[in-house]
């Protein structure tokens, strides 16, 4: 009599998938593009009225890049945590290995981005306020510039 044992596997702690450190790595560097992309319209946009001699609007992508920045590094963030607590959750790691470290080093640049981005949506928000105050004043030859300071044109 011959018996055959079946080979039992056991069930590996749950994890998560690479997914997850991808995601949150992609959400971090995207982050990451759209702050420098914050900056590179904020000096453009500087650039234009002091080559224009007017105070201009400030465009609506100035906004939603900057928001965008700062979404991209709170999804980032929310994305890490939630998947590890959910593994934690089930009674597993995590996630093993290279994903794990893909995650980690996306939150951390995520979380090392979400001063910079709040920053960048304040001076968006204040670039915005002064340029709508002065909006089609002249900006050159002391348009901006009180002639209570003593710096008035023809003096």
């Amino acid at each position: 009599m011959t018996t055959t044992t079946a080979a039992t596997t056991e069930p590996t702690a749950p994890r998560h998938s690479g997914a997850v450190g991808g995601a949150v790595a992609v959400l971090a560097l995207a982050g990451v593009v759209c702050f420098a992309a914050v900056v590179a319209l904020s000096n453009a946009h500087t650039h234009r009225q002091s080559s224009g001699c007017r105070w201009i609007a400030v465009p609506w992508t100035n906004f939603a890049v900057a928001y965008g920045a700062l979404a991209a590094a709170v999804l980032a963030l929310v994305l890490h945590f939630a998947a590890a607590r959910s593994a934690r959750r089930r009674g597993g790691a995590p996630q093993g290995g290279g994903a794990r470290a893909l995650s980690v080093a996306g939150a951390v640049v995520a979380g090392l981005l979400l001063v910079p981005a709040l920053v960048g949506v304040h001076a968006t928000h204040s670039e915005a306020s002064a340029s709508a105050a002065h909006l089609g004043r002249s900006l050159c030859e002391g348009g901006s510039v009180p002639a209570a300071w003593g710096f008035a044109v023809g003096r």
